[in-house]
């Protein structure tokens, strides 16, 4: 049984305790988490960064003060840090599979290729903002920057991922746009609206953390696999700011569709996720 949802349950929860100052306690549920799932330690980071951003502003005076706050995360990392030693690696099951000796950026661009579906909605209910700076140089600029890393970066060499693309969706889509260079190409189009989308969306303070530890939690992972999203998503869902009932009643609905399409699809035994 795949452990991301209960996994996703003890990383919300700690943050539940870190939202509401309770560092010992967050320490604790971060080392749940990470006894259900070892990469959870970047979130069990990013609660602890994110509560020394809340509290101090980025000051760092207070810095040894906090230190004594959270010896529950500390004794978290140190027990990570324990764990990876003795075990060789992060993985416990299936290590050949999930080596940790080098980045990969196939997981973060396919991520914005699909928050580029899933959150269509609330894009587009910002389509003139996440427009607009595209009368600009810079937006280009930064964009053709991302369009190099990606072209250079991108690939799907994972041999999960390479098998039983008549049956698997993920693996479809993926073989699809990667079996030429013109589709490849195509790839890239919702991947670039998804990060002007995402531009626009207004997050609570000293949530902006989430995309950077977003990069950091993906980037190990060879196997692109849209269960290691969940736990990002979902902190996104928290801490982004409304639009308007009517947007996000759509998003919902949205939502909704997707996930009945995908339900139906999946218990006729059309495909698998």
């Amino acid at each position: 049984m795949y452990t991301d949802a209960t996994s996703l349950l003890f990383v919300m929860l700690m943050m539940r305790a870190a939202i509401r100052n309770r560092p010992w306690q967050a320490g604790f549920l971060g080392l749940a988490a990470c006894l259900i799932r070892q990469n959870n330690i970047v979130w069990v980071a990013f609660a602890a960064l994110w509560m020394h951003a809340v509290e101090s502003g980025w000051s760092w005076s207070t810095l040894r003060e906090e230190l004594g706050r959270y010896w529950a995360f500390l004794l978290t990392a140190v027990s990570f840090v324990v764990f990876v030693w003795m075990n060789g690696g992060v993985a416990l099951g299936d290590a050949g599979a999930h080596p940790l000796s080098r980045g990969h950026l196939g997981n973060v661009f396919f991520l914005l290729f699909l928050c580029s579906l899933m959150l269509a909605p609330m894009f587009a209910a910002r389509w003139r903002e996440w427009l607009g700076p595209l009368r600009h140089l810079q937006a280009w600029l930064w964009l053709g920057i991302v369009f190099v890393i990606y072209w250079i970066g991108f690939s799907v060499d994972h041999p999960y991922n390479l098998m039983q693309r008549d049956w698997f969706l993920r693996n479809a889509v993926l073989g699809f746009f990667i079996s030429s260079e013109p589709l490849r190409l195509l790839f890239f189009v919702p991947i670039g609206l998804a990060i002007l989308g995402l531009r626009t969306v207004e997050l609570r303070p000293a949530w902006w953390l989430i995309y950077p530890f977003t990069v950091l939690f993906l980037l190990p992972s060879w196997l692109i696999e849209q269960r290691y999203y969940l736990i990002p998503l979902s902190l996104f869902l928290l801490a982004r700011e409304p639009i308007s009932s009517v947007v996000e009643r759509f998003q919902v609905a949205w939502f909704a569709a997707m996930s009945g399409a995908m339900f139906l699809a999946i218990e006729r035994g059309w495909m698998f996720m």
